[in-house]
C-alpha cells in the first residue's frame, strides 16, 4: 500500500523520505537474522535492561523469531502512548527526523544487516531501530519526553549551534542513557541495548573493571558534554527516573525561550534606538539643508553658517543612508519576530496532544 496523500501532508518536511513496509517481502534469511541478532542481545538484557524496557517488549510483543511488523506493533503502541512506527527510506536531514518525533511518528528503517555484519553496521537498521528504541516508547513518561525534544528542536532547526549542543541530551539518554535501579546500573539507551561490546564496555563500569565514567545525571553538564561517534563513550550519565529526562527537555525548551525572548528584546531596543537617532539626524539635516547665509540659525542664533549649503547636503545625505540603514534594521528584527512566531504556532500545529 503507498503512502497517502494526507500522510505526506501532516508531515511536508519528511515526505519524501516516506515509504512502506512490505513484510511479506522478507526473507527467510533476513528472518534468520533478526532472530539471531535478538536472542543473541536478550540473553543479556534479561538481566541488564531497565524494567521499562522489558515491558515494552512484552507489551508491545515484539517477537524474536520473526521480522517486526510495523502495522501489528502499532495496534498495540498507539493506543497506549500516541506513537506509531513509520516506515522511512534511510537518513533524514534533522528538520524531518525532528518534525517525526514531534508529530509521536518514530521513523524506522524497514532494511536489517547482511550477516557478515552482525556486530556492527554505521547506519541504523531495523533492529536498532525496533529492538534498540522502540520497546521505551511504550513507557508514557519517556514517550512524553521524546515528543518534546521533537518539538524543542524543530523550533531551533535555523541553528546549527544550539543544536548540535541539545543533541547531546539525545545522545546520553535515548542512544546512550542508563538508570539506576534496585541499585544498580541499568541500560535503556538504544546504543547500549543493541549493540553487544558497547554494553558490555559500559557495564565494566558496574563491575569496578574499567569503562566509562558514570556521573549523576545533570543536565548542564550533559549539554557541554563533547562526544564522539566513532569512539567508546568516556563518560555517561545515570538517572534516577525518567521523568528527570522528561523535566530536563522542558528545562532546555525554558532556557531557550528565555534567551530568545531576551535577545529579541535587545534586538527591539537596539533598533528603536537606531530609529530614535535617525529621526534626530534627520530633523537636523533638514535644518541644516534649510540655512541660509546672514540669516539667524533658529537653533543657536548665529549667523554664520561655516558648513555652507555644500556641506549642509552632504549631511543631509549621510543622515539620510543612516536613517534608511537603522529602518532596515528595524524591519529585519519585525521580520525575525514573525518569523519566530510562525515556527511556533507551526511546532503546535503538529505536535499532537500529551497523552
Amino acid at each position: 500500500m503507498p503512502v497517502t496523500e494526507a500522510e505526506r501532508t501532516a508531515l511536508p518536511l519528511a515526505a519524501s523520505y516516506l515509504i512502506q513496509q512490505d513484510w511479506p517481502a522478507y526473507s527467510a534469511e533476513q528472518h534468520a537474522i533478526w532472530s539471531e541478532l535478538t536472542r543473541r542481545r536478550m540473553a543479556q538484557l534479561q538481566e541488564h535492561a531497565c524494567a521499562e524496557y522489558l515491558e515494552g517488549m512484552d507489551t508491545l510483543q515484539i517477537q524474536l523469531d520473526q521480522m517486526p511488523d510495523f502495522a501489528r506493533i502499532n495496534t498495540l503502541l498507539t493506543p497506549r502512548t500516541g506513537w506509531q512506527l513509520t516506515a522511512v527510506s534511510g537518513f533524514m536531514p534533522g528538520e524531518a527526523f525532528f518534525e517525526m518525533l514531534a508529530a509521536r511518528q518514530f521513523p524506522t528503517t524497514t532494511w536489517i544487516r547482511s550477516r557478515d555484519s552482525l556486530d556492527y553496521t554505521p547506519e541504523p537498521d531495523i533492529f536498532h531501530d525496533v529492538f534498540g528504541h522502540v520497546p521505551m516508547h511504550a513507557h508514557p513518561v519517556f514517550a512524553d519526553f521524546l515528543q518534546q525534544y521533537g518539538e524543542v528542536c524543530l523550533g531551533l532547526t535555523g541553528s546549527p549551534e544550539k543544536l548540535e549542543r541539545i543533541g547531546r541530551l539525545f545522545w546520553y539518554t535515548v542512544e546512550f542513557g542508563v538508570i539506576r535501579q534496585n541499585g544498580r546500573l541499568k541500560l535503556y539507551g538504544s546504543g547500549l541495548i543493541s549493540s553487544h561490546g558497547e554494553s558490555n564496555y559500559v557495564l565494566r563500569a558496574e563491575s569496578g573493571d574499567g569503562g566509562p565514567e558514570i556521573r549523576d545525571f545533570n543536565l548542564d553538564q550533559v549539554l557541554g558534554q563533547e562526544f564522539l561517534v566513532s569512539e567508546m563513550q568516556k563518560v555517561l550519565y545515570a538517572i534516577d527516573s525518567f521523568e528527570q529526562i522528561y523535566e530536563a527537555a522542558h528545562e532546555a525548551e525554558r532556557r531557550q525561550k528565555e534567551f530568545d525572548a531576551q535577545r529579541a528584546g535587545l534586538e527591539a531596543e537596539a533598533a528603536e534606538n537606531d530609529l530614535t537617532r535617525a529621526r534626530r539626524d534627520a530633523a537636523a539635516a533638514e535644518l541644516a539643508s534649510a540655512l541660509v547665509p546672514g540669516d539667524a540659525c533658529p537653533v543657536c542664533g548665529s549667523r554664520e553658517h561655516p558648513g555652507g549649503a555644500h556641506q549642509a547636503k552632504a549631511l543631509t545625505i549621510a543622515m539620510a543612508e543612516r536613517a534608511v540603514a537603522a529602518t532596515k534594521r528595524a524591519v529585519k528584527a519585525a521580520e525575525q519576530a514573525l518569523a519566530d512566531a510562525t515556527r511556533a504556532a507551526a511546532m503546535a500545529c503538529v505536535a499532537s496532544p500529551k497523552m
